[in-house]
């Protein structure tokens, strides 16, 4: 089966997006060849892929991944006549439910991001707990204490940061932008490769203001340039650590930025179509999670009301003029 998947690889590399067909391969390398490399393609039976996904299911995500991975293989291997169905489609491989983890940021939360953002680029921010080195046991000693203080952040990368999440875009799209993308004037960015293909995102004032701001990097292309000016920043991992720990926001992802801004954009009233346009996404359903966010105009709604009422039948005065019969 081992010879098949480089074959089957090869395929993936060739129709997926780089990104994609990394994680198929780490999938295939890290769990499929140690438990199914050595066994001949037709041979493989359903309950080899059951004990497979068992074995797994601590992490469900993972486990419905890698029997997604294995079901795209035999689905090849099938078309390529090495075997006559699918084993990893067989209807008694239940999949594991996966809960969904919607976390959006509140307006006093944003706000202590930005406070967290503004200390990172004007007086530093010390390492996340998580990501911190091991303190030396013992201090060299020609090392200065001011090595400890810490430095103000890289400007491009938390410029990245604030217009991630003033734009709704993913990480990937921001930390690779293009100056040729750009168009301030018009107020959009054209982003030649994305997740869904070619897409043009709306511009917000307080995003292109931002960009304005940003110094441009000789013989970069990029917005956000890496340690060298012809790649793109590696990262923003340790950086996005270091500023949601000062902002006590430990539980906060980088993508929840994305997310943050739908929320922002759907209690506000927007149609989902209107969300969709903004996030870029192919179709409505991928912006429906975002639905009963905008039920929040009508649940102050009806608590108005029925607040209203309750203090009458308390026999207490309140805002509601009473219609009068005979007016127009």
């Amino acid at each position: 089966m081992e010879r098949v998947g480089v074959t089957y690889l090869e395929n993936v590399r060739a129709r997926q997006k780089p990104k994609t067909a990394g994680e198929y391969e780490r999938l295939w390398q890290k769990h499929i060849v140690p438990a199914l490399g050595r066994r001949p393609v037709a041979e493989v039976d359903v309950s080899e892929i059951r004990r497979l996904h068992n074995a797994l299911a601590a992490t469900p995500y993972l486990a419905n991944r890698l029997l997604a991975v294995l079901s795209a293989f035999f689905t090849f291997a099938r078309r390529e006549g090495w075997r006559p169905d699918n084993p990893a489609r067989d209807e008694s491989l239940d999949r594991y439910p996966e809960a969904s983890r919607e976390r959006f940021l509140s307006p006093a939360e944003v706000t202590k991001l930005g406070e967290a953002l503004t200390r990172a680029e004007t007086v530093g921010l010390p390492p996340a707990p998580e990501l911190r080195k091991p303190a030396p046991t013992k201090r060299p000693q020609n090392r200065p204490k001011s090595a400890d203080v810490p430095n103000p952040a890289n400007p491009h990368a938390v410029a990245a940061l604030r217009l991630l999440l003033l734009t709704g875009c993913r990480e990937g799209e921001i930390r690779t932008l293009r100056w040729d993308a750009v168009d301030l004037e018009r107020g959009f960015l054209r982003l030649a490769d994305t997740k869904t293909g070619r897409s043009v995102r709306p511009l917000g004032a307080a995003a292109a203001e931002l960009l304005s701001g940003v110094r441009k990097v000789h013989r970069s292309p990029y917005v956000f340039p890496g340690l060298r000016p012809s790649v793109p920043l590696r990262s923003l991992k340790r950086l996005w650590h270091a500023v949601r720990f000062a902002a006590g926001l430990p539980d906060v992802r980088l993508h929840d930025l994305r997310h943050s801004f739908a929320s922002f954009s759907a209690i506000g009233g927007d149609s989902l179509l209107v969300t969709r346009a903004l996030l870029g996404h192919r179709t409505v359903s991928s912006t429906s999670r975002y639905a009963h966010l905008s039920d929040d105009p009508v649940r102050a709604a009806v608590d108005r009301v029925a607040g209203d009422l309750a203090s009458l039948l308390r026999g207490q005065k309140t805002d509601v003029t009473p219609i009068r019969k005979g007016r127009a």
